[in-house]
C-alpha cells in the first residue's frame, strides 16, 4: 500500500509540474496605454515616460526609469511606478495637462520592483503586485498584492504569495486575485476580498471568499466584468491522468459569483486550437466585447467574447521586446510588429495601430521616434538587430 500510496503521489505530482510548465511565464510589460477618451497614449519609451497623440507624434521625457502605469478612469491622472535607486521603487499619482505631467505625489515606496497596477474604476484606489525572487526559475518569483488609496495614506498588504494581475471588481470594493495556497506551490485559489468600506476608505477584511481552485500560475491574470462576471486564465486538468493526457494548452474561464455554479470555459473547442498555448497575456476591449490576446513569438489575435471565435490581427513573428497591446477604442488596437524589410520605418520593430473592422492599412506610430526613445526597445532595421520572421510585418489578416 505505501508503494502504491507513493505512486499516486508522484504521479499527481507529475501531472501538477506538467500543468504548471504550461503556465509558466514572465512578466510582458504594458508599454502603451491609451487614455480613456483615446486622445493620448502614455509610451514607456528607453528613456522614460513620454505621451504620444494619435498620429504617433511623441513628446518630452516626462519621468525616467518607469516600469509601469495606469490612467485614471477620468483620464486627469496618471499613475506610475518607477525605479528610484538601487532596490528602490516607488509608485505616484500626478495630474496630466495638455503640457504634459504636473507634479507627482509619491503614493507608496518599497523595495520590491513593482509588476503591475489597476486602478479602481472610481479612481479612488490602486491595487499593485511587487515580485519578488523565490527560486531558480520563472515561476519560483512570487509576487505581494497591496492596495493604497490614491489620495494618499498607508499602503495594505493583502496576500503575499498572489499572482501578479489582480483586478477590482464592479463597485470598487473588492479586490478578485490567484493565492498560492500554503505548503503547495502547484495548488490555487480565486479569491476575492473586500478592501474598501463603503466610504471609499481602505478597509481590508481578513476574511476571504474561495471563488474557485485551480494550477497557481505567478504571472495568472485576472479580469472583472461590469457585469460582475470574472474573466481569468487557467489550465482544466482531470485525474487520473496518464503523461500522454496532461493537457498542453490553457483555456480562458468566466465565472459569475452571483451563481457559484456558473463557471464555464470561454473558448471553445473549436477555436480553442487557434489559440496560443499560453493565453494569460490577454486585454479586454473597452465595451468588453473583444479580447485581444497576445500569442507566441509577439503574434496577436482578437477573440470575440458573445460568438466564440478569433481572427489574427498581426501575424508576423519577432524574439524579444514584447509589449500588450493596447486597446484605444472598441474597434481599434494598437499592437508591436516586426519591419524585416524596411518599409514600416526605420525600426526592427515598429508600432502599428489597426482599425478592426475596416481593411485600411495600419497607421505606424513609431516610425519617428528618436533613438533615446526607441532605439533599444525597438531597435533599428539596419543594425543588424537579430530580428527573425516567418512572415511579412505587412501581412496583417
Amino acid at each position: 500500500m505505501k508503494t502504491k500510496h507513493h505512486t499516486t503521489r508522484r504521479a499527481l505530482r507529475f501531472a501538477l509540474t506538467v500543468a504548471l510548465a504550461l503556465l509558466v511565464a514572465g512578466c510582458i510589460p504594458t508599454r502603451i496605454g491609451w487614455s480613456p477618451d483615446g486622445q493620448r497614449a502614455f509610451v514607456l519609451a528607453d528613456d522614460g515616460l513620454r505621451f504620444c497623440d494619435v498620429n504617433g507624434k511623441l513628446g518630452d521625457l516626462q519621468a525616467q526609469q518607469v516600469k509601469a502605469a495606469a490612467w485614471t478612469p477620468d483620464g486627469k491622472q496618471l499613475v506610475y511606478a518607477a525605479n528610484t535607486g538601487d532596490d528602490e521603487h516607488a509608485i505616484a499619482i500626478a495630474p496630466v495637462t495638455a503640457d504634459g505631467l504636473g507634479e507627482p505625489t509619491q503614493l507608496a515606496a518599497t523595495e520590491e520592483a513593482v509588476m503591475s497596477l489597476r486602478i479602481a474604476p472610481d479612481g479612488g484606489a490602486v491595487l499593485y503586485t511587487v515580485g519578488r525572487d523565490a527560486g531558480d526559475d520563472d515561476n519560483d518569483v512570487i509576487h505581494g498584492t497591496w492596495v493604497v488609496s490614491t489620495t494618499g495614506g498607508d499602503s495594505r498588504l493583502l496576500n503575499d504569495r498572489t499572482s501578479a494581475y489582480p483586478d477590482w471588481t464592479a463597485d470598487s470594493k473588492h479586490a478578485v486575485y490567484f493565492r498560492q495556497v500554503e505548503g503547495n506551490t502547484m495548488v490555487g485559489e480565486l479569491l476575492r476580498q473586500k478592501v474598501r468600506d463603503d466610504a471609499g476608505r481602505i478597509a481590508v477584511d481578513d476574511d476571504t471568499d474561495t471563488l474557485a481552485g485551480l494550477v497557481f500560475a505567478t504571472f495568472g491574470r485576472v479580469r472583472c466584468l461590469k457585469d460582475g462576471r470574472v474573466l481569468f486564465n487557467s489550465i482544466e486538468i482531470t485525474l487520473p491522468v496518464t503523461e500522454n493526457d496532461v493537457p498542453q494548452q490553457q483555456q480562458l474561464f468566466v465565472l459569475d459569483p452571483a451563481r457559484r455554479a456558473t463557471l464555464a470555459r470561454l473558448i471553445p473547442r473549436g477555436t480553442l486550437g487557434e489559440m496560443p498555448n499560453n493565453v494569460s497575456y490577454y486585454t479586454v476591449s473597452p465595451d468588453e466585447k473583444r479580447l485581444a490576446v497576445l500569442g507566441d513569438e509577439g503574434r496577436v489575435l482578437v477573440f470575440d467574447i458573445a460568438v466564440g471565435d478569433a481572427h489574427p490581427v498581426q501575424t508576423g513573428d519577432f524574439d524579444d521586446n514584447y509589449t500588450m497591446p493596447a486597446w484605444r477604442n472598441p474597434n481599434e488596437l494598437t499592437v508591436l510588429a516586426p519591419n524585416p524589410d524596411g518599409k514600416l520605418g526605420p525600426h526592427a520593430r515598429e508600432v502599428l495601430h489597426l482599425k478592426l473592422d475596416d481593411r485600411d492599412k495600419p497607421t505606424v506610430l513609431s516610425a519617428d521616434w528618436p533613438d533615446p526613445a526607441a532605439g533599444g526597445w525597438l531597435g533599428k532595421h539596419n543594425d543588424g538587430d537579430p530580428v527573425e520572421s516567418k512572415a511579412k510585418a505587412d501581412a496583417l489578416e
